[in-house]
């Protein structure tokens, strides 16, 4: 009698497995299909088995699962919704609407179970741009921060070849006038020059004025005679 009760079981969740299976909608309703179970007797509304025990749960809402005693129930696939065929649908924070199982949300919610709050998403939302902003914040901070930084070593590295070229300039002058210097040495030492000792500056001397006295008699010379002439 057990074996004939669970092919039978069989058979019927075979030709009712269509009930547990299919896509979601928003609007899932319940069929109205009588069922009868192993002695032809009609099952109550949803609710099919040898024994009319097995009831038929909302698309995508339960899944059918079996007890340890043998027995079944639908197992809802959403802690908002319950009921025997998890045809409940319990809005957070809303109304629902009888004609389809559907939650007319107000304005502080959304979701299908009227679960998420805009408040909260907006504060989430408030909360992910402030910290966009402080990221964007730091990255515009460190992107200065290191132009900056390559501005002075470019400039110091500027200043250090400015020095080492004015260093290298004025050692090539020293050089230059070094070389200068022993050139005119070496010329002075082949020119004779005057002892600086032995040179003395002109000064004019008061000397008294000679003037010649007019000639004596006695000091002009005589005329030799002429020769005289002999016959």
């Amino acid at each position: 009698m057990r074996l004939v009760t669970r092919v039978s079981l069989f058979i019927y969740l075979v030709h009712h497995v269509s009930a547990t299976l299919g896509p979601a909608t928003d609007a899932p309703i319940l069929t109205t299909v009588p069922s009868v179970d192993e002695y032809g007797r009609k099952c109550p509304h949803n609710f099919y088995g040898p024994t009319c025990a097995v009831p038929k749960c909302i698309k995508n809402d339960g899944r059918l699962t079996e007890r340890y005693d043998g027995t079944y129930f639908c197992n809802c696939t959403n802690p908002y919704i319950s009921g025997v065929h998890c045809e409940i649908y319990n809005c957070h924070g809303g109304r629902r609407i009888f004609d389809g199982n559907r939650c007319d949300c107000p304005e502080d919610f959304e979701g299908r179970f009227c679960q998420q709050s805009t408040m909260r998403n907006m504060a989430l939302n408030t909360l992910a741009g402030i910290g966009f902003g402080i990221v964007l914040c730091y990255f515009i901070y460190e992107t200065v921060k290191r132009r900056r930084l390559n501005r002075l070593r470019d400039k110091a590295v500027e200043d250090y070849r400015r020095e080492r070229e004015q260093a290298r300039q004025r050692e090539f002058a020293q050089l230059e006038r070094a070389e200068n210097v022993s050139m005119d040495e070496y010329v002075t030492g082949l020119t004779p020059v005057a002892s600086p000792a032995l040179i003395r500056p002109y000064e004019p001397q008061n000397l008294p004025t000679l003037v010649d006295l007019p000639p004596q008699y006695y000091a002009i010379p005589m005329p030799n005679p002429p020769p005289e002439y002999t016959p």
